[in-house]
């Protein structure tokens, strides 16, 4: 047994092992080990047991006596596992605003409580970011457990029909908040400053209210970088600010350079801004605008994100696409309400059930969708797994958006010339110059060289 102070830094979820009932992820502080007290900043999955699990909040200092073992599976480097002969003493309840979240968190997972387990498990996903299987009850308020049956079973088709990313909190939300944030300082009109120092502000309380992970920390960087250029007065440019965001994460956290949910979500918006536009403007052709901008989007994350997904399952989802576009309409709606009912379950329960109950109207049919999409499990297509399967997959996409841009360019030469090398009465009365990626590329490989051969480098002192 070892003497341990740590920090909590998430909420309390369901243990993924049989060592003990509930886990949490921690930074340790210091290990007390044979009267020597050694310092540390190494973080830890803290496993606890018993009425502990409904003590320990998210931010709180901790000293526990427990094992510490090499971590089994997951990202943490240890496991610090507190038997139920351990003990667990609080020495700091944490900030002010940490106890506040998790006040609203707790209330809001009470009044979920009252839905079906339907929506017990997806509300609380798709609003907070934690399945409510997951979730750890309050030991003081009675509290019926969901069928664990029914929620391995959700949970494994939504996995299957391709939509599980729903159920992670990402920017979609930041979205929604920034909007509606911008929106109603610009009907007060209110100065930009005034509006981006209130649009970080927002963006910063919304994290504190999300589960931590990887997306959430993707998404309130890149909003707070948003609301900089504001403040500024100069135009937000998604990959410009994605690119400052891996880079400020990179340096802080090296150790996020191999996290796949942040790799996940990185190139998701890179996908969406690099290739949606281009997408729905071919699509626009055989399908109305809205739908066309649904499917571009759907397709643009999945032509990114696929060679990471085949490394965590080397599986394909083969309906993601069309399970993707049917619960689109319903994702927004359910998210606004389900940010709703987090925001009034603390103070008025009555009228945030209400919006939890039309959230999870929307998420059942997000359900129906997962389980014919991947119920049967008939929609996946066995994958190679790990590197090789990330590499064959990015050489079939490479391959097929190499064979359209052929068949573009052919059809566009058959339009533009006949038969005598003269233009045809189809040609179009103007089309947009647009240079190629080669070109893109040459002009920034000579632009960056000539920026650091300007450079004048010192010498060390």
């Amino acid at each position: 047994m070892t003497e341990v102070e740590v920090e909590v830094l998430s909420p309390v979820t369901a243990s993924k092992t049989w060592d003990g009932d509930c886990q949490v992820r921690a930074r340790m502080r210091s290990i007390d080990r044979d009267d020597v007290v050694e310092k540390s900043a190494s973080t830890t999955r803290l496993i606890l047991s018993g009425t502990a699990c409904g003590n320990v909040e998210n931010g709180q200092t901790l000293q526990v006596s427990g094992l510490i073992e090499p971590a089994r599976f997951g990202p943490e480097a240890t496991w610090l596992t507190v038997p139920t002969t351990g003990t667990v003493k609080i020495m700091d309840k944490g900030p002010f605003i940490q106890q506040i979240s998790t006040h609203m968190q707790q209330a809001f997972v009470e009044v979920c409580d009252r839905l079906s387990d339907q929506g017990r498990v997806l509300v609380p996903g798709l609003t907070i970011g934690v399945l409510g299987q997951d979730i750890v009850a309050n030991p003081e308020v009675a509290h019926e457990p969901i069928n664990p049956t029914f929620a391995s079973l959700l949970e494994r088709d939504f996995k299957r029909a391709g939509i599980m990313h729903l159920m992670a909190v990402s920017g979609g939300h930041f979205a929604i908040v920034t909007d509606l944030t911008v929106t109603i300082c610009s009907s007060m009109l209110m100065h930009r400053r005034a509006k981006a120092c209130i649009q970080a502000l927002a963006c910063l309380l919304l994290a504190a209210l999300m589960y931590p992970s990887d997306s959430v920390l993707r998404a309130v960087i890149m909003g707070v970088l948003t609301a900089l250029c504001r403040w500024v007065g100069r135009p937000s440019q998604t990959l410009n600010m994605l690119g400052l965001t891996v880079v400020i994460v990179l340096i802080s956290n090296p150790s996020m350079a191999r996290s796949y949910g942040f790799a996940l979500s990185c190139c998701s918006v890179a996908g969406i801004e690099l290739c949606s536009d281009k997408i729905s403007a071919g699509l626009e052709s055989v399908m109305p605008h809205p739908l066309a901008d649904s499917v571009a989007a759907t397709c643009s994350a999945q032509l990114f994100t696929l060679p990471i997904q085949v490394m965590i399952s080397p599986q394909l989802p083969l309906l993601s696409i069309p399970a993707n576009l049917i619960v689109s309409p319903f994702v927004d709606f359910s998210t606004i309400c389900g940010l709703c009912g987090l925001m009034l379950a603390w103070c008025c329960r009555p009228l945030a059930f209400m919006f939890v109950w039309l959230a999870a109207c929307g998420t059942w049919v997000m359900q129906r969708c997962a389980v014919l999409a991947g119920g049967s499990g008939k929609t996946q297509l066995p994958w190679s797994g790990g590197f090789r399967g990330a590499m064959l997959i990015l050489f079939l996409e490479i391959t097929f958006i190499g064979l359209l841009q052929t068949l573009r360019l052919l059809v566009k030469r058959a339009m533009w010339r006949a038969d005598d090398g003269e233009p045809t009465f189809s040609t179009p009365s103007g089309s947009p110059l647009r240079t190629s990626i080669w070109q893109r590329s040459k002009i920034w490989v000579l632009e960056t060289k000539s920026l650091l051969s300007s450079l004048e480098w010192r010498d060390r002192q």
